[in-house]
């Protein structure tokens, strides 16, 4: 059928420009007499951004139907097992949602719904109907509600889908073509070798082979859920101790069998319609002891919404020790994403006691660039910062009289003196 596209369609862009083709979709989208409408179907970011650029390009929003799948799983915060863990959240890869925040999700929708894009939420497509006379070209779809069994529908002759991940034509036949492992995901080895010896590859496409699981404890083999900038400094290390510029991990070596180590926190981002700018950065999930990974989580999240009064909203989410895990921000102004990930791993008292101007009702921070942008701040960006963090770690705990007091607390602890 016609004009049926994928998010993930690397020609995507190309497809929608501008252009006096009468069949291409901006001409469809765009026509003065007859515009047509285009139904967007999913909830990852990417169909946020796509809608966002479709308004830009002159495109009415009232000729936008945006359709949200239902969830696809249910959402858990606690695990038995660093299995059950991974396996979770390589679901949340497979079904992707654009927040995990209420509050920014709705805010986007609202904003939506008052510039005109209808809004079909927790539907499914249920059907497509054809143009009498002319098979190949959609003209009516009609959708399903699981849960009471509605069935509305509108016309439509342009679909994009942006739900699970999908390859490109090229690059599968690319695969099939050189004999390469591949299951839903191009399977490489550890050092990102292919099974042809002569062909290396990373990326969202890609998976870790299976041979690894029982070494890489607590690691996802999904390559989606680390950072593509460490996995392309990995991918190119690999490519030199292939050509023998490098030395390469002896056989021997314990971690010969492992998966590399990842550390780099994760994020994605995106242009949001009416003038929204949308960041979350985190950390990447890790194996961790039984005991946390079984406990529910003792930190709240602190939260700045001010998406009313100047048009922002921060969060700063924590494990179970205090350390930053996640920030999470909408709003309209502009800041530095290195400056966000300089924030993973650090304590929540490094953030200039961010939790008392957080309190509920206060909502301190009316300004987010400037307030990351203060003197106080200046320190935590700097590239040396985590290496004097370390080194003064280091000085400290080879300090005698702070030894005897650490042995002090331990034993306090220990004994049940606290």
């Amino acid at each position: 059928m016609q004009h049926v596209y994928s998010i993930d369609n690397p020609y995507l862009y190309d497809i929608f420009a501008k252009s006096k083709d009468p069949n291409s979709p901006y001409a469809i989208l765009t026509h003065k007499k007859r515009p047509q409408n285009i139904c967007v179907y999913g909830s990852s970011l990417h169909t946020y951004t796509f809608i966002s650029g479709l308004i830009k390009e002159g495109v009415e929003p009232e000729r936008i139907f945006l359709v949200i799948p239902p969830r696809a799983y249910d959402i858990a915060t606690k695990f038995n097992s660093n299995a059950e863990r991974i396996a979770y959240e390589d679901q949340l890869i497979n079904n992707p949602e654009a927040f995990n925040d209420n509050s920014i999700r709705k805010a986007i929708l609202d904003s939506l719904q008052r510039i005109g894009v209808n809004i079909s939420d927790h539907f499914q497509i249920d059907r497509f109907w054809p143009e009498d006379g002319a098979p190949e070209k959609m003209q009516f779809i009609t959708l399903k509600n699981p849960k009471n069994n509605d069935e509305p529908g509108f016309e439509c002759r342009i679909l994009v889908t942006s739900t699970m991940l999908d390859v490109s034509d090229p690059i599968f036949n690319a695969i099939q073509d050189n004999g390469l492992v591949y299951n839903g995901r191009l399977i490489v080895k550890n050092n990102y070798q292919c099974t042809d010896k002569n062909i290396f590859a990373c990326g969202e496409i890609c998976q870790f082979s299976q041979i690894y699981k029982n070494y890489s404890l607590g690691k996802s083999l999904m390559m989606d859920r680390y950072s593509g900038r460490e996995l392309g400094q990995k991918l190119a290390r690999s490519i030199l101790e292939y050509i023998n510029i490098l030395s390469p991990i002896d056989p021997n070596d314990p971690s010969y069998e492992e998966l590399p180590a990842f550390q780099m926190p994760v994020g994605q981002g995106g242009y949001l319609p009416n003038g929204y700018i949308y960041y979350q950065v985190k950390a990447i999930g890790e194996g961790k002891p039984q005991n946390l990974v079984a406990g529910m989580p003792n930190r709240e999240p602190i939260i700045s919404n001010c998406l009313e009064r100047s048009d922002h909203y921060i969060k700063f989410g924590f494990d179970n020790n205090g350390l930053i895990n996640s920030v999470t921000y909408l709003g309209k102004e502009h800041i530095s994403v290195p400056s966000l990930l300089s924030l993973i791993g650090l304590s929540e008292t490094y953030l200039n006691r961010l939790e008392e101007r957080s309190q509920a009702g206060s909502n301190l921070i009316h300004n987010l660039s400037e307030f990351l942008s203060e003197n106080w701040a200046m320190a935590l960006y700097h590239e040396w910062f985590s290496e004097f963090r370390y080194n003064l770690k280091v000085k400290l705990t080879q300090d005698k009289d702070l030894r005897k007091i650490m042995e002090q607390v331990g034993d306090h602890a220990t004994t049940g003196k606290y």
